[in-house]
Parts: structure tokens; C-alpha cells; sequence
């Protein structure tokens, strides 16, 4: 039977709308997507992360959320931030739960440039990255290596967090990006 050490769920869509116009089925979209399938897709890879945890000591999930889970965006995505706040109370609750070879952690990511980002960082990247602290907008490496830490031994005993990697924006609310 093979093996997996490392799951990385990395699922993201988004829907912006204002309140009085933001259609159902945008939200059940937005909430299968981020949070149903990546609940399916560990459940049904566990039995295999479960493995590489007791055979080489590395059993690892790392679920990837956003900081809009943790404090209100200024933007109107209802059901980004429910589901990434979603996101975020599955991974501790998976944490409790799994087989001890197993960490299950999550990151909370600021803002990247990603498909997702492109058109809000095309109108005010400047604006963004001013607003954090680092002064800068996260990069792929920035992710990578979050996720090499909690893959690594360095990460062996953190399970059940939510890890801020969002160059500072939740010192400044979160929202005023």
C-alpha cells in the first residue's frame, strides 16, 4: 500500500457580491469548495498520511486558510471568510481527532499574489503592501516555507494551530487591507 507523509489542502474560491445581492448558490459553492472537499479528500487520504506517520515519523496536514477566517476583510466575500473560518475550526477539530503520527495544522495566509489576488493586487498593490508591515506582498517561497517548517522535525510537535503568514496584517485588523 503506498504511502503519503504530506497533504497540503489548498483550495480557494471566492465570491464577491454585497449583502443584498449575494446568491445562495454562490455560497454553497464558495463553502463545498474550501471546506467540504478538503474534509473529503483528508478523509479519504488519512488512512495513507496515518502510514507515513508510524513508518517515517512524518505525518503531516496542512491546511491552507486565509487571515479573512480570522478578522473581518473590508471586502463583501461572506462566504470566503466563513468557510476560511471554517477551514480553520476543521483543522483544530481534525487535530483532536487523528492518529498521534498525524499533525494537523493550517496556515492563515495574508495577501499573495496568486490567480485568485491578480485583480485586486493590479488595482492596489501598493496601497496593500503599504498597509503591512513587512511592506511587501507574500510570495510562493513565503508559503513554501511555512509549509517546510511544519513538515519538518521543527514542526513534529505543533498540531491543532493556525499560523499566521500574512506579513503583519493582523496587527493592523486584518480588515483595513
Amino acid at each position: 500500500m503506498p504511502v503519503l507523509n504530506i497533504l497540503v489542502n489548498n483550495s480557494g474560491a471566492n465570491w464577491g457580491a454585497t449583502l443584498a445581492e449575494y446568491p445562495d448558490a454562490a455560497f454553497t459553492k464558495v463553502l463545498t469548495l474550501n471546506v467540504q472537499r478538503v474534509f473529503t479528500l483528508t478523509q479519504a487520504l488519512l488512512p495513507l498520511v496515518e502510514k507515513g506517520g508510524k513508518r517515517d515519523g512524518c505525518g503531516r496536514i496542512i491546511n491552507i486558510g486565509s487571515i479573512n477566517g480570522v478578522s473581518v476583510p473590508n471586502l463583501e466575500t461572506y462566504a470566503y471568510s466563513a468557510s476560511k473560518a471554517a477551514l480553520h475550526q476543521l483543522t483544530r477539530h481534525l487535530a483532536a481527532f487523528v492518529d498521534g503520527s498525524v499533525t494537523v495544522n493550517a496556515l492563515a495566509l495574508g495577501p499573495f499574489r496568486s490567480k485568485m489576488m491578480a485583480a485586486t493586487l493590479d488595482a492596489a498593490e501598493k496601497s496593500i503592501a503599504g498597509a503591512l508591515p513587512s511592506n511587501r506582498i507574500g510570495t510562493p517561497q513565503d508559503v513554501a516555507a511555512a509549509c517546510l517548517w511544519l513538515s519538518s522535525r521543527g514542526g513534529e510537535w505543533v498540531t491543532g494551530t493556525i499560523i499566521p503568514v500574512d506579513g503583519g496584517s493582523l496587527l493592523n485588523g486584518g480588515h483595513k487591507l
